[in-house]
This record gives structure tokens, sequence and C-alpha cells, in this order.
């Protein structure tokens, strides 16, 4: 009998505690938090000029993004989220570069390349698989958003007259800085317990259409789209 009291116990403890939770998920409450990303760019010029991770300085491209969010109900979330990109790379490679109202085309071998970015993103996610609050899928969510991002991009070239790198010009500190449109995708997984966490997997889409201003890789590169893979730490309030 005092087992079948204490289990009747336990029982109506875990049922009640279930239901907590459910009724804390359902209703709207704000959120906060910082991730990290490693950036991917999938135009090979722009991948080129800024890896991932690159062994010429053993330098991470990182992008640092603090956000602040709402999540209205079980099923949708909006949050602002900039965030910051920077490096400070090498190439090996270098890149053809023709001034505008030039006929001349010359060959830039960066010794340094400095990029700091700053996209602006108000994104909104969607929690499709909230039907059963319990299940582990409830916490897979998609996302959407996009919004305004600054480039600015800072190199010391070394100039030759042709592709075999021969023929040296001078060296230049050539910069330049912009703002265009972006948008993301996204798909991610994550708990929104008081400290929870984030697991994103996103792809940028950056425009570009600078018609070779300056000498730098965002002159001569078709986009600045990149696939990005991020860790979050969220704080519930």
């Amino acid at each position: 009998m005092k087992k079948l009291l204490s289990l009747i116990f336990i029982t109506t403890i875990y049922i009640n505690t279930i239901n907590a939770q459910i009724k804390d998920r359902s209703n709207s409450f704000s959120y906060a938090g910082i991730g990290y990303s490693l950036v991917i760019f999938t135009d090979s010029k722009v991948s080129d000029m800024y890896p991932v991770l690159n062994f010429n300085n053993t330098n991470f491209l990182s992008e640092i993004n603090p956000f602040f969010g709402i999540r209205f109900n079980d099923n949708l979330a909006v949050e602002i989220s900039p965030s910051f990109i920077f490096t400070n790379s090498r190439n090996n490679k270098g890149f053809a570069f023709e001034s505008q109202g030039s006929t001349n085309t010359t060959y830039y071998l960066p010794s340094e390349c400095n990029l700091f970015a700053l996209p602006i993103n108000v994104n909104a996610k969607f929690y499709p698989f909230t039907s059963d609050l319990i299940s582990p899928v409830s916490n897979l969510y998609f996302g959407v958003g996009g919004g305004p991002m600054y480039i600015k991009e800072r190199y010391l070239n070394y100039q030759y007259a042709n592709s075999n790198f021969s023929g040296f010009i001078t060296t230049s500190t050539d910069e330049n800085s912009f703002w265009v449109p972006h948008f993301m995708g996204s798909v991610g997984y994550g708990s929104f317990a008081k400290f929870g966490y984030n697991f994103e997997l996103s792809y940028r889409v950056v425009p570009l259409n600078q018609e070779g201003k300056k000498p730098v890789i965002s002159s001569v590169a078709g986009n600045f789209n990149s696939l990005n893979l991020t860790a979050r730490i969220t704080f519930n309030f």
C-alpha cells in the first residue's frame, strides 16, 4: 500500500511539473545571449582571400553574434542580432584587377588582408513541431531574416605587371567600405531552459556590385555569400 501511495505521489508531481513546463512554454518571454560562428565563404575568390582557417597565420575567420529576441508563442520567435565578422589574413594566390577607366590589368598579391563586417539581422524563427512540447524535436526551428550589412576591407598590396607575379611595380595600402543588403536562411536546434543552448546552420546571401572601385576582393568577387556554423548560449527572462 505504501509503495502504491508513493508511486501515485511521484506520478502526480511529475505530471504537474510537465504541465507547468508546457504552460510556461506557451507564454511569451524574452531572451538574450551570444553566439560564435565559423564563417565559410562560398565564392572561391573570397574563400581564397579569407579561409575559415588560415594556416599562414593560424587565424580563424570569426563571427561574434550577440542577440535579443522575443518568443511570442510556441511557434514563433523574432530576434535582432548584429554580428561582428573579423579576420586578419594572408593570401598566396593574389588577384587581377583593372582600375576604372584603365585598359591595363595589374596583379595584386596582398601581404595583409583585414576584413571587418557588420551584418544587422532581423530574424523570424518558426517552430513547426510544438504540438508535443515534450518531444525532442519541439526545439527544432527554421529561420529567415536579413537586413543591412557593412563591409570594410584594408589590404597591403604588392603590385605586379603579370600573372606570374614578376615585374614588381610598387606597394600600396588599399581600402574600401560600403553597405549592402543581405538575406539569411537557417535551421537550428536549441533548449529554452533558463540558461539554454542553440546550434544553428545558416546560409547568408550577400550580393556585390562594386564595379572595381578598389583593388580588394569585394571588387572582383561575385558575392560575399557564406555558410555559417553557430553555437549560442541563451538566457531567458
